[in-house]
Protein backbone atom coordinates (compact mmCIF):
# COMPACT_ATOMS: atom_id res chain seq x y z
CA UNK A 1 0.00 0.00 0.00
CA UNK A 2 1.35 3.42 -1.01
CA UNK A 3 2.11 5.91 2.18
CA UNK A 4 0.42 9.13 0.84
CA UNK A 5 0.27 10.29 4.20
CA UNK A 6 4.29 10.26 4.27
CA UNK A 7 4.42 13.25 1.89
CA UNK A 8 4.33 16.48 2.00
CA UNK A 9 1.03 17.39 0.54
CA UNK A 10 -1.32 19.96 1.50
CA UNK A 11 -5.02 19.74 2.41
CA UNK A 12 -6.61 22.04 0.70
CA UNK A 13 -10.49 22.90 0.02
CA UNK A 14 -12.22 25.52 -2.18
CA UNK A 15 -14.82 25.75 0.80
CA UNK A 16 -12.49 27.07 3.88
CA UNK A 17 -15.91 29.02 5.09
CA UNK A 18 -17.79 25.92 5.41
CA UNK A 19 -14.68 24.39 7.51
CA UNK A 20 -14.78 27.47 9.76
CA UNK A 21 -18.21 27.13 10.30
CA UNK A 22 -18.36 23.55 11.18
CA UNK A 23 -14.93 23.67 12.95
CA UNK A 24 -14.58 26.79 14.31
CA UNK A 25 -17.61 28.11 15.10
CA UNK A 26 -20.28 24.88 15.51
CA UNK A 27 -17.49 22.80 16.99
CA UNK A 28 -18.80 19.85 15.45
CA UNK A 29 -15.07 18.34 14.38
CA UNK A 30 -11.92 18.95 16.62
CA UNK A 31 -10.18 19.86 13.29
CA UNK A 32 -10.23 20.59 9.98
CA UNK A 33 -8.00 17.52 8.94
CA UNK A 34 -10.59 15.30 10.84
CA UNK A 35 -13.75 17.29 8.89
CA UNK A 36 -11.99 16.58 5.45
CA UNK A 37 -11.14 13.00 6.44
CA UNK A 38 -15.24 12.24 6.66
CA UNK A 39 -16.01 14.54 3.89
CA UNK A 40 -13.63 12.48 2.21
CA UNK A 41 -15.19 9.73 3.06
CA UNK A 42 -18.68 10.52 2.45
CA UNK A 43 -17.82 12.02 -1.06
CA UNK A 44 -16.64 9.04 -2.26
CA UNK A 45 -19.43 6.77 -1.34
CA UNK A 46 -21.95 9.63 -2.56
CA UNK A 47 -20.13 9.81 -5.68
CA UNK A 48 -19.84 13.42 -5.18
CA UNK A 49 -16.96 15.99 -7.00
CA UNK A 50 -17.10 19.54 -6.68
CA UNK A 51 -15.77 21.55 -9.91
CA UNK A 52 -13.67 23.92 -8.25
CA UNK A 53 -10.12 24.49 -7.81
CA UNK A 54 -8.79 23.93 -3.90
CA UNK A 55 -7.00 26.83 -2.49
CA UNK A 56 -7.31 27.24 1.13
CA UNK A 57 -4.62 25.07 2.61
CA UNK A 58 -4.97 23.53 5.87
CA UNK A 59 -1.82 21.11 7.01
CA UNK A 60 0.70 19.27 5.34
CA UNK A 61 -0.38 15.49 5.59
CA UNK A 62 2.65 13.98 6.76
CA UNK A 63 2.35 16.52 9.91
CA UNK A 64 -0.83 14.98 11.01
CA UNK A 65 -0.51 12.90 14.39
CA UNK A 66 -3.42 11.22 14.42
CA UNK A 67 -2.51 8.10 12.67
CA UNK A 68 -6.26 7.38 11.79
CA UNK A 69 -6.42 10.56 9.91
CA UNK A 70 -3.45 9.31 7.67
CA UNK A 71 -4.65 5.77 7.59
CA UNK A 72 -7.85 6.77 5.94
CA UNK A 73 -6.01 9.08 3.43
CA UNK A 74 -4.08 6.37 2.51
CA UNK A 75 -6.79 4.07 2.36
CA UNK A 76 -8.83 6.29 -0.09
CA UNK A 77 -5.68 7.31 -2.05
CA UNK A 78 -4.99 3.54 -2.54
CA UNK A 79 -8.68 3.00 -3.66
CA UNK A 80 -8.47 5.90 -6.21
CA UNK A 81 -4.82 5.67 -7.58
CA UNK A 82 -4.66 3.95 -11.29
CA UNK A 83 -0.75 3.72 -11.33
CA UNK A 84 0.04 6.68 -13.30
CA UNK A 85 -0.07 10.00 -11.78
CA UNK A 86 0.38 11.16 -7.72
CA UNK A 87 -1.06 14.81 -8.48
CA UNK A 88 -3.69 13.91 -10.33
CA UNK A 89 -5.53 11.33 -7.92
CA UNK A 90 -4.35 14.02 -4.93
CA UNK A 91 -6.57 16.48 -6.76
CA UNK A 92 -9.47 14.23 -7.24
CA UNK A 93 -9.41 13.64 -3.61
CA UNK A 94 -9.30 17.53 -3.24
CA UNK A 95 -12.23 17.46 -5.28
CA UNK A 96 -14.11 14.39 -3.71
CA UNK A 97 -13.60 15.98 -0.17
CA UNK A 98 -14.81 19.82 -1.10
CA UNK A 99 -17.86 17.35 -2.94
CA UNK A 100 -18.65 15.46 0.93
CA UNK A 101 -18.56 18.68 2.18
CA UNK A 102 -21.09 20.15 -0.09
CA UNK A 103 -23.42 17.45 0.48
CA UNK A 104 -23.03 17.24 4.56
CA UNK A 105 -23.76 21.18 4.52
CA UNK A 106 -26.79 20.52 2.89
CA UNK A 107 -27.76 17.94 5.49
CA UNK A 108 -27.00 20.25 8.16
CA UNK A 109 -29.14 23.01 6.65
CA UNK A 110 -31.88 21.21 6.33
CA UNK A 111 -31.88 19.41 9.80
CA UNK A 112 -29.70 22.41 11.58
CA UNK A 113 -28.04 19.39 12.46
CA UNK A 114 -26.17 16.11 11.62
CA UNK A 115 -25.11 12.94 14.00
CA UNK A 116 -22.27 11.12 12.51
CA UNK A 117 -23.12 7.88 13.92
CA UNK A 118 -26.97 8.56 11.77
CA UNK A 119 -25.10 9.54 8.51
CA UNK A 120 -22.61 6.15 8.81
CA UNK A 121 -25.75 3.88 10.15
CA UNK A 122 -27.48 5.13 6.79
CA UNK A 123 -24.30 4.58 4.45
CA UNK A 124 -23.98 0.47 5.59
CA UNK A 125 -26.57 -0.67 2.57
CA UNK A 126 -24.75 2.08 -0.17
CA UNK A 127 -21.47 0.87 1.04
CA UNK A 128 -21.99 -2.82 -0.11
CA UNK A 129 -23.09 -1.61 -3.22
CA UNK A 130 -20.13 0.91 -3.96
CA UNK A 131 -17.26 -1.34 -2.97
CA UNK A 132 -17.91 -3.27 -6.44
CA UNK A 133 -16.94 0.07 -8.00
CA UNK A 134 -14.03 0.56 -5.90
CA UNK A 135 -12.13 -2.51 -6.78
CA UNK A 136 -8.50 -1.46 -7.73
CA UNK A 137 -5.99 -3.58 -9.14
CA UNK A 138 -3.24 -1.79 -7.75
CA UNK A 139 -4.06 -3.49 -4.46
Amino acid sequence: MKRLSERPLQLRSSLKNMYDEFVEEKKLFSTNYHLFSFALVYGLMKSKYSEKNPTSDFVKINTISDQQIKDVIDIVYNLLDDGDNEEETWQKMLRIADGGMLELKEIYDKNKNFRIPHLVFESNSVWQEKVKDLKNVNL
